[in-house]
């Protein structure tokens, strides 16, 4: 029995020994110690030698470094090894925080601990953090740890930066990866989960700190108050009726008052200036400062600041407690916070500052407005509102920066691109119309309250931030498509001449105008090459700095182009040079009038664009003198009659169209040497509208009705039979003679008809 015990031991301590994990040796540790030897400096800046000297000091002699390296590599429960690098700097006022774990009067210390804790102190902190149960050291470390880095930053904002700048990003691209069956509704939520987490994180980073007012009473009115809460008596006056004798005592009560009034001062008349920060700061202030003034309220009603005030009123302290009464504001302020909160609570920014994509940002911007005009049943500042919209302006702005940036707008398709831009522009448009809505809102409002016209003027002025990224993105997508159209006319344009080429070899008598050519067909690359250079920038960084590399960057790249510009225009202006004649010239201008989108281009040749325009006014005004000879007196009317035997009336309306496709047709021999656009050009706007007069005059309705009450107005009944046979006498005989009994009238309507253009 006592054998059969001896072996249930044995057998229970070799599995407890076999559970156990194995200690890390100390080769082991000696081994992590050089490699965060080459890490952790680079990771925190320890540039001196002193200080690498001191960092390997730590490691090597504290308890703290030695023990948690230990528990890192070998205990499956130790998940993290934290350090920290504490800056004593010659203005701080702390102490050393512990002698045995500092380095006395180092300017640097170092403290090593297996869990990740924050600290006020200025520094800076690495947590290594195990992928694996314990750490191999037969394997590369750098694939068993992440790591992570704590500055003096914020928790919160830290935390936001690791999510949103990093983590978040990361997972989208994995997702982005996977196969469209892979992509569950459980994904699409846990991506809106973490925009929302970050606009939280944002929000609890942006929150405005309130001080803390703590109404402290005089070490008497305490000692009381215990006294009575130990024998469970009510504190009253009576226990000072002797004390209040004592001016000396009177003194520090009613100084111990005049702090309290000078401690809640602090939350009563605290102001934020709301043209700085985000919409978010503006809300929080108003929230918390509520939450503050109610605070201060209850402590007002607190037994020890009652004993006080009716010690002091006992011993005719009046003015004191009068004071305390009016001097706080804490009522007015009260008020004032309560009702500004009608218009801050619930108010919808996490909407906004949660968006993941642009049409919700849209929806966003209608809630945002339409809880907005709460403000009718406030007092809250109409110069305030307004800043309160340029600070809303401020957060459409990072939101969009935050969402554009993750489509890489400069390198997806231009249809995708063009898609995205026109949802910002529906999000401008929106926001100006809801907007302008909002300040006839805002105007009506005003003529309630007595406001100087100068006041008045100086609160619509409004500067949203958003502005500066609608006009970036309209000049981005003004370049894109100019790019977009200058590179696809060269691509077909090389294409096309190509294909000439082909048919030349096959029948040698075509012929071929060459504006690109073959050698240098690399300027698809030159072009493709210029374009790059734009993938190297933040092209929505609008602030003077980024504004300036934006400019830099597009005249890089309008440099780059014109190289190939200038020699499409030397081929252009040789090819012109050798047209025999006008008709020539605009055969050219037809073929490559797509070139005409570059400025650089159309100013090289502009000698020759004047030269056409002036033969196609000529042309046209030739066309309208013969248009006012009349149809009765041109040729067309001789010549029809003679050939075809066309009534006048049809002759006339197919005169009239015929010179109307004559005008579309010179019409668009000024759309082949202008461009696209020809309409804005000075010449192209005089000679639509002179195009245009000249199409109503040529306008054959007028004519077609005339003819049609003429005709309406006769009688063109048959009456008898439509054909008679008659007997003709000949001097070889009789024969017959075939009678068709239409009137003259009748056989010209038919003319007419049969000619005559449907109308």
């Amino acid at each position: 029995m006592i054998t059969e015990e001896s072996n249930t031991t044995s057998s229970s301590q070799n599995s407890a020994a076999k559970v156990q994990p194995a200690v890390a040796t100390s080769a082991e540790i000696q081994q992590f110690t050089s490699y965060l030897l080459r890490v952790i400096p680079l990771a925190t800046d320890l540039n001196s030698t002193n200080e690498i000297d001191l960092f390997k000091q730590a490691l090597q002699e504290k308890t703290t470094a030695i023990d948690g390296i230990r528990r890192f590599l070998s205990d499956p429960q130790c998940a993290v090894f934290f350090i920290r690098l504490i800056q004593q700097g010659k203005d701080e006022e702390q102490d050393a925080v512990d002698n045995t774990e500092t380095n006395g009067t180092n300017s640097i210390q170092f403290e090593f601990s297996t869990e990740t804790t924050y600290t006020a102190q200025k520094g800076i902190s690495v947590a290594l953090i195990k992928v694996t149960p314990t750490i191999d050291m037969e394997k590369k470390i750098s694939q068993q740890i992440h790591f992570a880095t704590f500055t003096n930053r914020a928790p919160a904002e830290i935390f936001r930066t690791f999510l949103s700048q990093a983590m978040t990003p990361y997972l989208k691209s994995f997702l982005r990866q996977q196969k469209e069956r892979d992509r569950e509704k459980s994904i699409v939520v846990l991506e809106e989960k973490l925009h929302e987490l970050e606009a939280n994180l944002l929000q609890m980073n942006q929150a405005v700190n309130i001080p803390d007012v703590n109404l402290i009473p005089h070490a008497s009115i305490s000692q009381v108050l215990r006294q009575c809460q130990e024998k469970n008596q009510r504190p009253n006056v009576d226990f000072f009726r002797e004390k209040v004798e004592d001016s000396n005592f009177l003194n520090q009560l009613q100084a111990t008052v005049n702090r309290w009034i000078r401690e809640i001062q602090k939350v009563t008349k605290l102001e934020r200036d709301p043209s700085t920060g985000s919409a978010m700061q503006e809300i929080t202030f108003w929230l918390n400062i509520e939450r503050a003034l109610y605070k201060i309220q209850e402590q007002m009603s607190s037994p020890e600041v009652s004993l006080t005030l009716d010690t002091l009123k006992l011993g005719k302290r009046f003015h004191a407690t009068i004071s305390f009464d009016s001097d706080t504001g804490l009522k007015e302020a009260l008020d004032k916070v309560k009702n500004y909160n009608l218009l801050m609570k619930d108010f919808p920014m996490h909407d906004l500052l949660s968006a993941n994509d642009l049409p919700k940002i849209k929806n966003a911007i209608t809630v945002i407005f339409n809880h907005l005009k709460r403000v009718r049943n406030t007092r809250y500042p109409i110069n305030r509102i307004l800043r309160f919209i340029e600070a809303i302006s401020r957060d459409l702005n990072t939101q969009m920066i935050k969402i554009l940036s993750a489509t890489h707008l400069i390198e997806i398709p231009f249809a995708k691109f063009d898609q995205i831009l026109n949802e910002c522009m529906e999000i401008f448009s929106l926001w100006d119309e809801e907007y302008e809505k909002y300040q006839t809102l805002l105007r009506d409002m005003t003529k309630k309250n007595v406001v100087s016209a100068q006041q008045l003027k100086e609160a619509w002025k409004i500067t949203p931030e958003h502005k500066k990224l609608q006009g970036r993105l309209e000049h981005l997508r003004q370049f894109r498509r100019q790019h977009e159209q200058f590179r696809s006319v060269i691509e077909r344009l090389l294409s096309k001449q190509q294909k000439q080429q082909q048919q030349q070899i096959i029948d040698p008598s075509i012929s071929t105008v060459q504006i690109v050519d073959q050698s240098d067909s690399n300027a698809v690359e030159e072009i493709h090459a210029a374009f790059e250079s734009l993938k190297n920038i933040d092209i929505l960084e609008c602030s003077p700095e980024g504004t300036q590399i934006w400019n830099d960057t597009i005249k890089i790249y309008e440099e780059r182009i014109e190289k190939v510009e200038r020699r499409i225009t030397t081929r252009l202006r040789e090819q012109l040079a050798k047209a025999r004649n006008a008709s020539e010239m605009f055969q050219i201008f037809a073929r490559f009038n797509d070139l005409l989108i570059r400025q650089h281009i159309r100013n090289a040749i502009r000698e020759y664009q004047t030269q056409l325009i002036q033969r196609v006014k000529i042309d046209i005004d030739q066309l309208y003198e013969k248009f006012k000879a009349k149809y009765s007196a041109s040729k067309a009317m001789k010549m029809s009659r003679i050939t075809v035997d066309i009534p006048v009336a049809t002759g006339s309306i197919i005169w009239a169209k015929q010179i109307e496709k004559q005008l579309v047709r010179y019409l668009k021999r000024v759309e082949d040497v202008l461009g696209t656009g020809w309409e804005k050009h000075v010449d192209g706007q005089r000679l639509k509208f002179e195009g245009d007069n000249f199409k109503q005059r040529l306008n054959t309705a007028p004519i077609f009705e005339d003819w049609l009450e003429k005709v309406s107005g006769k009688s063109l009944n048959v009456t008898g039979f439509i054909f008679s046979i008659e007997t003709v006498r000949i001097s070889k005989g009789t024969m017959f003679r075939l009678k068709v009994n239409f009137t003259p009238e009748i056989i010209m309507l038919t003319k007419e008809r049969r000619y005559q253009p449907m109308h």
